[in-house]
């Protein structure tokens, strides 16, 4: 057993160090926070070898006096905090340990700075910290790190190539100006300047700048978030589903300003888009918490990547209910509208789009409104008449199918739009004219829903919308308890494992909830009384077993909501419409108004997109009209 020695503190620094600097993009982090908590509105950044070799730094900021720049490298030195209370609230970008010390043990650094009432600058080195030397230089200061790592060559072999470095610090900075719109920033890599952004304080100068890092796609889906309660407020911004990515490339969260990943933040976000987001695609935002400092603890972590919420339940469900209400409202009828809101994070705003045109729903051509509903007619006899009027034409298994849709309960026809193609008028052309998703032409395929509104056309998958539509309405019949059942003539006998038959009735309250009635019989089999009065002609033994083993599985410390919804999700899926199902124009018609009033229903349950629009100068693009 060796001796018990203290560590010299050149060697605990370079252990200190391991924690908080892990490659370039470490320093630029701590320098640049260092940088805004000393009020610096212009920052400066030069790159060689993508931070390898020399990184410096160059602000505007408030300076650090003279007497107080030996202390700056030195360890455990800072002027963030002075006391416990300040730990305990801390509103700047720190504190974990001041990083200068740890950055100065594993390279070669050089401050100048100079303060507004100084005459001039003075500069001090790591190699000679008792020598300060005068310097010219304006309000601020300029770090510089060479050599990163050159006295511990174990970790300098660790560094990645040039390209994937400067990648890295790329990506950091462009979390700092997705925030700090006040800052200007230049990057220069190599001796070229690589990027440069002003500072962006009206609503258009935001969206530029916002345009320019995360694309033109992002603004036009984004739905501006702005909910505050009692000492928590969220402001930013969350894209519909529609624009979901492949990688989690483009989620910004800030907690007080700082950036953060957090296993809680993102559990409330994962969970506000269930069922509406695909399970291979990542949801995309930036998102301001702005919460009283003594709230959360932000020195957790050397780099500051994590914080612990001291009301961490509070803050999750105050994420999840604002997020989940936001996105709720994503419906046909709902277009994107970018409104602008003013928030404690710079003023954030996106301006607002003008909103789409919805005139008389006529072709774009010469064509008079007499003669589109003629159009109408020939529809109505070539389809609609074809479909709802010749039944003998169908087997039993057919017409079962066609009537799939009449079993629907609580999805009544709207009046105003089941009048016959044959009967509408010119009147009723123009008044219905507004509808987001237009009107029925055709079905495709037994698939989709071909539509056609004022801007062009409109394809529906009729399954994924119907999906939509009765999950919505089935979850809102079970938060109010209003789930029908229906008594069933003859009881259904099911043949299911005893694993299967003990997690179904360790639910029985559940499963009554849901409008099942069953009793065990036996070892191996179960006896069905009742069904959920939508169930009626389906496939119940499939659902049953599907149930049953989502309940053998289910861990009861697991959310229970998201597992009911996954049951109800189920059932929705079954009770759908389905592929060749036969619909009718009057019964295509109401699937699309019931979509325009439900909610989520741009995607189906299971994340997919429910409808796609192709407008008029698509179609013309295609067929290269006017070209």
């Amino acid at each position: 057993m060796r001796a018990i020695k203290l560590l010299p503190s050149e060697l605990a620094n370079q252990i200190a160090a391991g924690e908080v600097v892990e490659r370039p993009s470490s320093v630029v982090k701590e320098l640049v926070e260092n940088a805004i908590d000393a009020g610096a509105d212009d920052i400066i950044i030069e790159l060689d070898h993508g931070g390898k070799e020399r990184i410096l730094i160059r602000d505007n900021g408030s300076g650090i006096q003279k007497e107080d720049l030996k202390l700056a490298l030195s360890a455990h030195a800072t002027s963030k905090i002075y006391s416990l209370s300040e730990l305990e609230a801390i509103n700047s970008m720190g504190f974990r340990g001041e990083a200068l010390a740890s950055i100065s043990s594993i390279s070669k650094l050089k401050i100048t700075s100079k303060t507004d009432s100084a005459e001039h600058g003075w500069c001090v080195d790591n190699n000679d910290l008792d020598t300060l030397v005068p310097a010219s230089h304006p309000t601020g200061s300029t770090i510089e790190v060479s050599s990163l790592f050159y006295n511990t060559p174990a970790r300098r072999k660790f560094l990645k190539a040039e390209r994937t470095e400067y990648t890295h610090i790329d990506e950091l900075l462009k979390k700092f100006l997705l925030c700090h719109f006040h800052i200007s920033m230049k990057l220069f890599h190599n001796g070229k300047e690589v990027k440069s952004f002003p500072k962006a304080l009206s609503p258009e100068q935001k969206q530029k700048r916002i345009e320019k890092l995360c694309s033109q796609a992002f603004i036009e889906h984004a739905i501006v978030i702005n909910e505050e309660i009692e000492g928590l407020a969220l402001q930013g911004w969350v894209a519909k589903p529609q624009f979901s990515k492949s990688r989690a490339d483009m989620q910004y969260f800030y907690v007080n300003g700082r950036v953060i990943k957090d296993k809680l933040v993102a559990h409330a976000i994962k969970q506000a888009f269930r069922d509406i987001l695909h399970h291979q695609r990542y949801a995309a935002f930036i998102l301001y918490l702005s919460i009283d400092p003594e709230a959360v603890d932000v020195n957790v972590h050397p780099t500051k990547h994590e914080v612990r919420f001291r009301e961490s339940r509070r803050v999750h469900d105050f994420l999840f209910s604002k997020l989940n209400h936001a996105l709720s409202e994503t419906k046909p009828d709902a277009p994107v509208a970018l409104e602008s809101i003013e928030s404690d994070i710079d003023g954030l705003t996106f301006s607002a789009q003008k909103e789409k045109s919805m005139a008389v729903m006529t072709p774009k051509t010469n064509t008079k409104t007499e003669d589109y509903v003629e159009t109408l007619k020939l529809y109505k006899e070539v389809i609609g008449s074809g479909v709802s009027d010749q039944k003998d034409d169908f087997d039993e298994e057919s017409q079962n199918k066609r009537h799939a849709w009449s079993y629907s309960e609580g999805l009544n026809i709207d009046p105003v739009v089941t009048k016959e193609a044959s009967v509408v008028t010119d009147e009723s052309v123009i008044s219905e004219a507004c509808y987001r998703l237009g009107f029925a032409i055709a079905q495709l395929h037994g698939i989709y829903i071909l539509a056609q509104n004022d801007n062009g056309l409109i394809l529906v998958d009729m399954h994924a919308a119907h999906e939509r539509v009765l999950y919505e309405k089935i979850k809102e019949s079970w938060s109010k308890d209003k789930a029908l059942s229906q008594q069933l003539l003859v009881p259904l006998t099911l043949e299911l494992t005893p694993v299967l038959i003990d997690a179904l009735m360790t639910h029985e309250h559940q499963m009554m909830k849901l409008g099942f009635e069953l009793s065990v019989f036996g070892e191996n089999s179960i006896v069905i009384r009742a069904i959920p009065i939508y169930l009626r002609n389906k496939d119940i033994a499939g659902l049953i077993n599907k149930i049953a083993s989502t309940l053998q599985h289910f861990d009861v410390t697991h959310d229970l909501e998201a597992y009911l919804n996954q049951i109800l999700a189920t059932i929705a899926c079954h009770r759908a419409v389905r592929e060749n199902d036969v619909l009718s124009i009057t019964e295509m018609n109401h699937l699309l108004r019931e979509m325009e009033k439900t909610k989520r229903a741009d995607q189906c349950n299971h994340g997919r997109p429910t409808w796609v629009e192709m407008s008029i100068a698509e179609l013309d693009k295609l067929f290269m009209r006017g070209q």
